[in-house]
């Protein structure tokens, strides 16, 4: 379900083979942090979760992870998830209380 709402699921896995070898890694490190954030006491967040704060996050751990060696995916996976986290209880305390 949050798949198919983050534009992340496929049907076919046919198509996967026009996917270029970044891409595939990409798509598979989504499904990870999707997977770890269900798992946790934050599945509540997945909800107010969509494409573009996902991408925007993984960038940002991209960037600050990547070494010369090249990147550790499981760096990056738990950076996004910190990082999704903090914008999660930063959006939450700044709503009105009703």
């Amino acid at each position: 379900m949050h798949l198919k709402k983050l534009g992340l699921f496929i049907e076919n896995t046919d198509i996967l083979q026009f996917f270029s070898e970044n891409k595939l890694i990409e798509t598979q490190i989504f499904y990870w942090i999707i997977k770890e954030l269900y798992f946790s006491p934050y599945k509540i967040y997945l909800k107010d979760l969509n494409y573009n704060m996902l991408c925007l996050k993984f960038l940002k751990a991209k960037q600050y992870t990547t070494t010369e060696d090249g990147y550790d995916i499981e760096r990056i996976v738990s950076y996004t998830i910190k990082c999704l986290r903090e914008e999660f209880e930063k959006n939450s305390r700044e709503e009105p209380k009703r």
